[in-house]
């Protein structure tokens, strides 16, 4: 038996934009085929009574602030909530706030952690679940392994906080290309991608000629950083030179309103469509409708939807230096593009004049990608948990 404590600050929750759920779910599939238990922690933004009518999301955070747990209702699991003090973006200020934050607020999680005596912390973030992480360990002597997320624009080896992060973690575990090939030199990293369902694994190939329709994919949460924006210009200009292509965008999300503007001053309501989210087996479906998955986002820490549409042999586009970078290259179906509207439609081209070469690699890929299904990721993060318990008791 392993007991973790998950400190996981993207933890989703009501009334607050659409998070990542991937924590859950990896544990939900770890503890299917292991002895774990596990404890969940998530940090709240602090706002007071005052702030709260500022904006609907300050009223969102107040509410949360004050409730002592959560039942997450997709995998049936109660959440700690615990204040912190958090600002976007900046690096730097969440840093020199950190010791602040930690002597304000983190005496109810090292309760807490006190009460379920964990063998190890696992934080899934630098701030606030890394800070926490390595304040429990000076304090409890107890092992962390950090999910490194962040913006690879930011250097983490020149704060010091952050250094202190990384060099006190046991192990590091990194999905996006560029932090892993900058900090590996340093740390115990390792790169591993999301786990993949077994039942999704499909080889199979749509048909496409130069006289049919040519069908695009996104699916994504619609923000700016996205690009979405970028995929649907790039898209309209080959159109307009005479391609016969069909875009589809499924998702939702604040920048929802300004595209289905865009598209409309394009006068592209024809050629490009924005769905609502659809469940996992419609998702799957979708796939074998389409001849490309285009998702151009940047920063991306990983992109799941990249790695389930290669098991479903859908070929993808994705961003240089950015998600499955790396991990999924030609031969295993991936294309990639520079974030400029002409190199964008030129890769599309060159994937449509080249399309059942990229669509035999995609095959191969879902091949490739069967070392990551929930069974071998499961063993890797098991057997690195069972490792750092049996460390710490000798």
């Amino acid at each position: 038996m392993a007991r973790i404590y998950v400190l996981g600050s993207i933890i989703p929750v009501p009334g607050l934009k659409r998070e990542n759920d991937i924590i859950l779910r990896t544990y939900h599939e770890i503890r299917k085929r292991k002895n774990i238990t596990y404890r969940f922690a998530k940090s709240i933004n602090y706002t007071n009574r005052v702030l709260k009518f500022f904006h609907p999301k300050f009223n969102v955070f107040h509410r949360l602030n004050n409730l002592v747990n959560y039942k997450e209702p997709a995998f049936n699991t109660d959440v700690m909530f615990y204040r912190w003090f958090s600002f976007k973006n900046s690096v730097r200020l969440k840093s020199l706030l950190a010791p602040l934050n930690f002597w304000l607020f983190g005496g109810k999680v090292l309760k807490d952690v006190i009460s379920f005596s964990p063998d190890l912390i696992h934080a899934n973030n630098m701030f606030s679940d890394g800070y926490m992480a390595y304040r429990i360990k000076k304090q409890l002597n107890i092992p962390y392994i950090l999910t490194l997320r962040c913006d690879p624009k930011y250097d983490l080896m020149k704060d010091i906080t952050c250094f202190n992060i990384l060099n006190n973690a046991s192990v590091i575990i990194c999905h996006n290309f560029e932090l892993f090939e900058r900090y590996r030199k340093f740390f115990p990293i390792h790169r591993l991608p999301h786990g993949i369902d077994q039942k999704i694994f499909k080889k199979r190939i749509l048909p496409y000629t130069k006289n049919d329709t040519f069908r695009i994919l996104t699916v994504s949460r619609l923000l700016d950083w996205k690009n979405i924006d970028l995929l649907i210009n790039s898209i309209t200009s080959l159109c307009y030179q005479g391609f016969d292509i069909q875009y589809t965008i499924i998702g939702e999300g604040p920048e929802g309103d300004k595209l289905n503007s865009m598209i409309a001053e394009l006068d592209m309501d024809k050629r490009i469509r924005i769905k609502p989210w659809v469940n996992q087996s419609e998702l799957f479906n979708e796939f074998e409708k389409h001849h490309l998955l285009a998702l151009v986002s940047y920063p991306e820490t990983l992109g799941r939807v990249y790695f389930e549409a290669i098991a479903c042999s859908l070929p993808i586009l994705c961003a240089k230096n950015s998600g499955s970078y790396g991990l999924i290259s030609d031969v295993h179906g991936g294309q990639y593009s520079e974030l400029d509207k002409e190199m964008v439609s030129e890769k599309v081209i060159d994937i449509m004049n080249d399309y059942y070469r990229i669509a035999e690699n995609a095959q191969n890929g879902s091949d490739y990608l069967k070392q990551f299904d929930w069974n071998n990721v499961s063993d890797f993060y098991f057997s690195t948990i069972m490792n750092l318990k049996n460390r710490s008791t000798h």
